[in-house]
C-alpha cells in the first residue's frame, strides 16, 4: 500500500472517535445552572467556608447572575473596584 493511503486511513481512524463522542451540554436545576458558554477553571483562586472564586480564562459571559442564596458576577473581572495608576516608563537615550 502507498504510504499516503496508510496515513490517510490512520487519520480517518483517529478522527472517528471525535465525531462519535457527541455534544456535551451543561446540567441545570432550579438551584444551580452552569451556562454552556463559560470556560472556567483556568487561573485565580478558589476557597470555601462561604465561597470565594477569582478566576480568568476567557469568560465570554458578562454581568451579574443571582439566586435567593448566591450571587455571581461573571466576565472579565466584572465590577472590579481597585483603582490602578498608570506610570509611564522613563526611556533614556545615550548620544
Amino acid at each position: 500500500m502507498d504510504k499516503r493511503i496508510i496515513v490517510a486511513w490512520i487519520t480517518v481512524l483517529l478522527c472517528i472517535p471525535l465525531l462519535l463522542s457527541g455534544h456535551v451540554t451543561a446540567m441545570e436545576s432550579d438551584s444551580y445552572a452552569i451556562k454552556w458558554d463559560v470556560i472556567a477553571g483556568g487561573d485565580g483562586s478558589a476557597q470555601s467556608a462561604s465561597y470565594v472564586v477569582n478566576s480568568t480564562i476567557g469568560q465570554p459571559v458578562l454581568g451579574p447572575d443571582a439566586s435567593t442564596s448566591y450571587q455571581l458576577s461573571s466576565g472579565y473581572w466584572y465590577n472590579v473596584t481597585k483603582q490602578y495608576t498608570i506610570y509611564l516608563p522613563l526611556v533614556l537615550r545615550s548620544q
